[in-house]
């Protein structure tokens, strides 16, 4: 599969970027778990003042995921500026032919931060500012009475994620369990599966304890940001 080698490509040029040899980290991928998934975000307009969102903030879990959209906007990235402490989302700009990477947390921790596992939301507009050309129907002079019209469509978003991540008894360097490479909580050494299996469970959680009413939720996963710990694989 062209993603899986282009997965692994990526995978060399952040051993050269880290100093070690082009191959290196190769062994962390020698059963890699792969999964490709069809995203689709309904017509549904996010509201973030009451915390609903196409995908609520998020990190993904493992080395890389690679994203493949179809134009519309609502991927966002958290800006952090740490000399000041404070922080705001951009939109990441789509464009349809380009792919999207994100860094995940097992290349965080294994790069010391080097490489930032930044979290991403999606905000689903629901709508969708369009320009048409209206030709006046019998006219023999169909360019000279035509003009732009402006619309407004009811869209949905579709992406396409290619997770890539290390085997699962991978080791990881360093605790990496809410986000901060540096934190000195939980064990000094767990595996990457470890670190997936409690993902999971936050997860589900979150999930359960969730107060929000039941029209909240699409495909029936709540989509508050308090419950969206983390995207599924």
């Amino acid at each position: 599969m062209q993603v899986h080698r282009l997965a692994l490509r990526l995978v060399e040029l952040v051993a050269l970027a880290l100093g070690l040899p082009q191959f290196a980290l190769h062994p962390y991928f020698t059963r890699p778990t792969e999964a490709l998934r069809l995203l689709h975000y309904g017509q549904q307009k996010s509201d973030p003042r009451q915390g609903l969102f196409g995908a609520g903030a998020h990190t993904d879990y493992g080395f890389l995921t690679i994203l493949s959209t179809d134009g519309n906007p609502g991927l966002e990235v958290l800006v952090e500026n740490s000399s000041t402490n404070t922080s705001h989302w951009i939109p990441v700009l789509p464009r349809a032919t380009d792919l999207v990477v994100n860094v995940g947390d097992f290349l965080h921790g294994l790069s010391d931060g080097r490489f930032k596992s930044a979290k991403h939301r999606v905000v689903s507009s629901g709508v969708r500012q369009i320009q048409v050309q209206r030709i006046i129907v019998g006219s023999s002079t169909l360019l000279r009475n035509s003009r732009l019209c402006s619309c407004r469509l009811q869209v949905e978003r579709f992406s396409v994620p290619f997770f890539f991540e290390p085997n699962f008894e991978t080791p990881m360097k360093k605790p990496y369990w809410d986000g901060d490479s540096k934190s000195e909580s939980g064990p000094s050494f767990y595996s990457y599966g470890d670190h997936l299996l409690r993902k999971y469970t936050v997860r589900r959680r979150a999930a359960q304890q969730c107060h929000k009413p039941a029209t909240a939720t699409v495909g029936g996963v709540c989509h508050h940001a308090r419950c969206i710990v983390s995207i599924t694989m």
